[in-house]
């Protein structure tokens, strides 16, 4: 994954470039998926705002808001001595309040661990 910054006249944000496997041989299910990242509009699920050319080769890559911990299993390994029992049960809720939100739109995570 590589990393760029987007400025706007109005605010500045970096994003991620997450590389779409196989692209140069785009298919339904590549498309469906795209599409339900689209579809997925909530506050506690990582913004997708499309999809551009790779900076190198061929391949396309999603554009997504930059996480600046990266994911949560990185942010846990990197701050689990200093967070407090709160702050755990806080990531728990919070994590259940976007699943429960996604699974209300009748979508599945499928990529879900930690």
């Amino acid at each position: 994954m590589s990393l760029a910054s987007i400025v706007s006249n109005q605010l500045s944000f970096k994003v991620a470039l997450k590389a779409i496997n196989d692209s140069d041989n785009i298919n339904d299910h590549i498309l469906n998926e795209l599409k339900i990242h689209h579809q997925c509009r909530n506050p506690r699920v990582v913004p997708f705002y499309g999809i551009t050319k790779a900076p190198k080769g061929n391949e396309y890559a999603m554009v997504i808001r930059h996480a600046k911990h990266g994911d949560l299993r990185n942010y846990i390994c990197d701050f689990f001595p200093k967070l407090t029992w709160t702050d755990r049960v806080k990531i728990l809720i919070e994590l259940s309040k976007a699943l429960n939100s996604i699974h209300q739109m009748n979508l599945l995570h499928k990529d879900f661990h930690c």
